[in-house]
């Protein structure tokens, strides 16, 4: 009995370990005891050993992966009322001075709330990524590396800027 008491919960913890994986949360509901007569029934394999397990999945966990891309490299700069866009949303130096990233159902995610400035750029000496109003900076990443780069992932609408190899997050958007 204690043999099958332990098959049985290491059936369990894989089948609830796979499920994970696969992106499903699970519950097991009690119908009553289950009845496997001998080992070889549960040694058959997870395919046929899973159906039989009373569960109910209660969602289905869709996390995908960042996928950064970069939107200014070192020593680049942003034009006043240029976009670069794509079917996700789009990054905008809007022409009343503001910075703003925006989804694809034209809903702002971020903003530098900078108005009047007419310079955003990626400096490739300091790795800060300022918006300028000519005399002065408006806003800045705060950030210092040179050869520095701004990225974005498009799934979570975060903006992060990475130092020259890319290796190491300097700086990275608020939700």
């Amino acid at each position: 009995m204690k043999k099958l008491l332990f098959i049985c919960l290491l059936a369990f913890v894989c089948f609830y370990q796979t499920a994970q994986a696969q992106g499903q949360l699970i519950q097991l509901v009690p119908l009553g005891p289950l009845e496997y007569d001998h080992y070889s029934e549960l040694d058959r394999g997870f395919g046929d050993t899973y159906s039989r397990w009373p569960v109910t999945v209660l969602a289905t966990v869709t996390a995908k992966p960042a996928v950064w891309v970069t939107l200014l490299a070192s020593g680049q700069a942003l034009a006043k009322n240029v976009s670069l866009s794509n079917e996700n949303g789009s990054f905008v130096f809007q022409k009343d001075g503001n910075v703003v990233l925006y989804d694809k159902n034209k809903k702002p995610m971020w903003a530098s709330n900078t108005f009047l400035a007419n310079t955003a750029i990626m400096d490739a000496k300091t790795g800060i990524f300022a918006v300028h109003d000519g005399k002065k900076i408006v806003w800045s990443s705060n950030t210092t590396g040179a050869g520095a780069f701004l990225q974005i992932d498009w799934t979570s609408y975060t903006l992060r800027i990475v130092d020259a190899t890319g290796t190491k997050e300097l700086w990275r958007s608020k939700k």
